[in-house]
């Protein structure tokens, strides 16, 4: 009789709580990491740490990830909010409230990784001297960079 009990407790708490509420409730862990290591990461315009990183972030919303470091160019990527499919099934199979409840707690969404690298790319970047050669252009109007860029070809 106790073992009834409890399944029935069970069973009625599935149907109250949505799936999703009760089985991807909290954040989602997320990796960061890149090559080299050590980049800072910016999760929708706020510096969050440098790689390697753990950061627990929203399902219910899309992200906007920069990897950045000094000499390297900037990555960019982005995590994206998607609906698990699993869930809504299981939402729909226990009735109105479940789905309700995952509907407006936003427990229906997972992001599209749990890890995220980043490859920064080395930029080359003039020492700050220009060439005699760099200067003369410059001074006919050539601007800095072409000027380095036309002299690199030759």
């Amino acid at each position: 009789m106790k073992w009834t009990k409890q399944a029935a407790v069970l069973i009625a708490t599935t149907f109250i709580v949505g799936c999703g509420a009760l089985f991807n409730s909290g954040p989602q862990m997320v990796q960061f990491t890149s090559s080299p290591d050590g980049a800072d990461v910016w999760v929708n315009g706020t510096p969050r740490g440098k790689t390697p990183l753990s950061l627990g972030l929203a399902k219910n919303q899309s992200y906007t990830v920069l990897f950045k470091l000094d000499g390297h160019s900037d990555f960019g990527a982005e995590l994206n909010k998607q609906i698990s499919a699993g869930l809504v099934v299981l939402d729909v199979l226990g009735g109105l409230v479940p789905i309700v409840i995952d509907a407006a707690t936003g427990s229906w969404y997972k992001l599209s990784a749990n890890t995220l690298h980043g490859s920064l790319t080395k930029v080359d970047k003039p020492d700050g001297t220009l060439t005699p050669q760099q200067l003369t252009l410059v001074k006919m109007g050539v601007p800095v960079d072409r000027a380095v860029e036309l002299t690199k070809q030759q």
